[in-house]
């Protein structure tokens, strides 16, 4: 919401840069903002688009979604490598196990469009290995961070624990995908509360990421 982003960006400081607004028909609302450091990472190039057949009709729904869903796209330069790759934050529906086909398919064929490598983080409401998201993972072309990384430093915690002690073995929820010329060191789940709550009704889904200045076509 635009007040926790608000918030988000204050903590960062204005060293960090934000791209995103909201699903709605005036860009207002509930969004998928990208927070990068300035420092480190240019932005390119970025669109926003929403999850139907109307992508560039802000606050517009379809696939049986009855929430506007959107989608953040860019394209970003890593400054201390010269590495180019796209990034990719969203936020599947709810409700509609079709809306979620229809998004993970969507996904599948942005990232076949692509030249660059490419990084996805989403809440994908529903467990990231379900059949109703296995349109993400067609043809190889995105693989699940947590099943490839050599290094997980955390266990395998449920990542939507709705501001309750969290499980292990519950609902992996939350996707942190890219493309196989990435390199993924390690991957890890918090499970720690902030003072005496947690920030979220999600747990943070983290990774060790490296991308080659040679990116390119795969």
């Amino acid at each position: 919401m635009p007040d926790q982003a608000s918030w988000v960006q204050v903590s960062l400081g204005s060293q960090y840069g934000r791209i995103g607004l909201g699903r709605g028909k005036n860009r207002e609302g509930e969004g998928t903002p990208l927070f990068y450091d300035r420092d480190r990472i240019e932005v390119e190039d970025w669109e926003q688009v929403m999850l139907s057949d109307t992508p560039d009709v802000p606050g517009s729904t379809g696939w049986g979604n009855t929430i506007p869903r959107v989608a953040v796209v860019a394209r970003l330069r890593d400054r201390a490598t010269d590495a180019r790759f796209t990034f990719v934050n969203t936020h599947f529906d709810a409700f509609s196990r079709r809306a979620r086909r229809r998004s993970a398919t969507w996904l599948h064929d942005l990232v076949a469009r692509r030249e660059l490598p490419l990084v996805f983080t989403a809440d994908v409401n529903a467990h990231i290995r379900s059949a109703e998201l296995a349109g993400m993972f067609a043809d190889g072309l995105l693989v699940d961070t947590w099943s490839y990384a050599p290094a997980r430093r955390t266990a395998e915690w449920g990542t939507f624990n709705n501001y309750a002690a969290p499980r292990v073995g519950a609902r992996r929820i939350d996707a942190l995908l890219v493309t196989p010329d990435v390199g993924v060191r390690a991957v890890g789940i918090d499970p720690r509360p902030t003072g005496t709550q947690w920030p979220s009704d999600h747990l943070p889904v983290e990774a060790v990421l490296r991308i080659h200045p040679s990116g390119g076509p795969r």
